[in-house]
């Protein structure tokens, strides 16, 4: 059925307004074989279905909106966020017509991907390197506290993704009560990478106290490696939000493999991205370690069947030239298949750090 909504600009970049995203059930042909005749409903939460293309859109929105209506913002018309790009972006559709700017502190090796969409939105973009130039630092102190410290500087405002609670609150507020009724609350294992981790604590924590058994699977990088949107261990002491309360597995996924999963998702019609790959493979790796400790039935819904549900926050479109770099099998004239296979997945699990 075709649906057509008119919307105003003003209501097209506020989430409360303009949030429709799709659940897909996985094809088969992306099923591991380990999997496979054990009644497993793999479904993807399409969260990249928003006017950002990512779902960043939700917590920017929600965020800025409820700083506002606080009335507790200074008088600045510039907002700084550390970001990989797709927060910025956001927030940078939803700022606009509130009359404010945005600077964005990445990475210095952002993709190009992702650079040219910000600086074509006007976003004012810091590297890494820079900001510790404009701040007199010697060394880096994390991209979250230098947006804080650039803030405090400036006189800016920053939301604070990877510390303000209304960033995990949007998800529980915006797209958790949805989820639970159209699934009928049949969800018995949530997966997502944990990058912000607003995701995993905001929708994976709110579905977890809703459906009793419910497991939660977080997808980290091995140490050093780069998975857009992921965050490894060394990363995530940056972020202050408790999300280790909320995972009940995490799964260390290598880069390679996150987008390779990326890309046969893209074969199979479905654009998510290398973060969504390496959700997807989390989960997978976590069924396929229950099922061969024979737990796998215990998470039947009453239908009989198991239903998994991951996140892909954005798609592959700014990453062609990296999953290039990763998997050049993928762009020949016949792609190799991938599936997941467990242990071989994650033969190197890297413990998480201490502290």
């Amino acid at each position: 059925m075709t649906r057509l909504d008119l919307f105003s600009s003003e209501t097209f970049a506020t989430a409360t307004e303009n949030l429709n995203v799709p659940v897909v059930r996985l094809p088969d042909c992306l099923m591991p074989p380990a999997l496979r005749d054990h009644s497993v409903v793999l479904q993807a939460l399409l969260g990249f279905y928003t006017p950002t293309l990512n779902i960043k859109y939700i917590p920017a929105s929600w965020m800025l909106e409820s700083m506002l209506a606080s009335r507790e913002s200074n008088r600045a018309l510039m907002l700084v966020e550390n970001s990989s790009g797709n927060f910025a972006l956001a927030l940078a559709l939803c700022a606009r017509k509130h009359g404010l700017e945005v600077t964005a502190i990445v990475a210095d090796n952002i993709a190009a991907g992702k650079l040219s969409p910000l600086q074509a939105s006007g976003v004012h973009v810091l590297k890494e390197s820079e900001a510790i130039v404009k701040l007199g630092l010697r060394e880096t102190c994390g991209g979250v506290r230098i947006a804080e410290l650039l803030a405090e500087q400036e006189g800016w405002i920053n939301l604070g993704q990877y510390s303000n609670p209304t960033n995990p609150e949007s998800y529980c507020h915006l797209l958790m009560p949805e989820i639970l009724r159209s699934s009928a609350g049949n969800i018995r294992v949530f997966g997502a990478a944990l990058g912000s981790t607003g995701t995993m604590v905001g929708l994976g924590g709110s579905l977890r106290k809703a459906i009793p058994g419910m497991r939660t699977v977080g997808a980290i990088p091995h140490l050093g490696q780069d998975i857009p949107g992921c965050r490894d261990d060394n990363r995530l002491r940056e972020v202050r939000f408790e999300w280790r309360s909320c995972v009940d597995y995490k799964c260390y996924v290598s880069a390679v493999d996150a987008f390779r999963a990326s890309l046969q998702m893209w074969a199979a019609g479905i654009p998510a991205g290398p973060s969504a790959g390496a959700a997807f493979l989390a989960v997978c790796d976590f069924l396929i370690r229950e099922k061969n400790d024979n737990r796998l039935d215990g998470y039947a819904a009453a239908d009989g069947s198991i239903y998994a549900m991951f996140v892909c926050a954005d798609t592959l479109y700014p990453y062609f030239q990296q999953a290039k770099e990763y998997c050049p099998e993928q762009f020949g004239e016949t792609p190799q298949l991938f599936h997941p296979a467990a242990p071989a997945l994650v033969p190197d699990l890297a413990p998480e750090l201490a502290g």
